[in-house]
């Protein structure tokens, strides 16, 4: 174990030097104007004809202004597939990078047809059980990846108390030390399937609405946010290498997040 350990250390640094090579090789092939286009993420219904198949002009259009990502819609792991290959094909004939696509499977591969789906996340939050949610969040990836969407957005990481704000049931409650420990869990089950990165969610103060209301203004003092709101985050990236992070709708104390 000795001899092999260092070996494994030398090897996963180079594995992944060879990716940040990648990278940075990718990025610099890049236009600005694509760079900027990786900031914008377009709705399904942008690709879709109006027969609801994939329209392969409106893919082009995306590929030539460098969308760097897609989201929603809900369909067969094999049609989710056929799809993603084909935006990719015509991203590809475009000379733009490969395009990513996400879904909000927050309970299971909700947009997969005929996936397992599980309890919502206070439920999980219930079970003060680190394995289950591990499990649960793993079974999520794996069916979110089968249909070719590599990019899970989940684990919300949201701390509340407001019993108003309607997204209470996709936290994992009101403690920011629980909502911590299971978040890292939940991280390394969705990324514990080769090739899917996780997205933690909804960076910050999402669920501290002044008036309970979604998407309304927060206003938070230092000691909350550190005490309260950002644990749960810095322990996803420090713990658990959480590969993304989604932002939040609202503003705290005056600055767009």
């Amino acid at each position: 174990m000795k001899l092999y350990l260092p070996l494994a250390v030398v090897a996963a640094v180079a594995v992944a030097q060879d990716f940040d090579a990648q990278a940075e090789a990718i990025v610099a092939k890049m236009t600005p104007s694509q760079w900027i286009g990786q900031m914008a993420q377009a709705n399904i219904g942008v690709i879709l004809g109006s027969d609801g198949q994939l329209s392969v002009s409106a893919v082009t259009q995306c590929a030539k202004a460098g969308v760097g990502s897609f989201l929603n819609g809900a369909m067969p792991a094999a049609k989710w597939r056929a799809m993603i290959t084909q935006i990719q094909s015509i991203y590809k004939a475009n000379n733009a990078p490969p395009a990513l696509y996400g879904l909000d499977s927050v309970h299971g591969a909700n947009y997969v047809n005929d996936a397992i789906l599980s309890p919502q996340q206070i439920n999980k939050g219930a079970t003060f059980n680190a394995k289950i949610v591990h499990d649960s969040a793993f079974v999520t990836a794996r069916d979110t990846s089968a249909g070719g969407v590599n990019w899970v957005f989940a684990p919300g990481l949201d701390v509340t108390n407001h019993k108003r704000w309607s997204r209470v049931y996709e936290t994992f409650g009101e403690d920011p030390y629980l909502a911590s420990e299971l978040g890292v869990a939940a991280v390394n089950g969705i990324q514990s399937v080769p090739g899917v990165a996780a997205a933690v969610k909804h960076f910050i103060g999402y669920g501290a609405t002044s008036t309970g209301d979604d998407r309304a203004p927060a206003y938070l003092d230092d000691y909350q946010v550190l005490n309260y709101h950002a644990p749960p985050f810095i322990a996803a990236i420090q713990n658990a290498n959480a590969l993304s992070v989604m932002a939040s709708y609202v503003s705290v104390n005056g600055v767009p997040m």
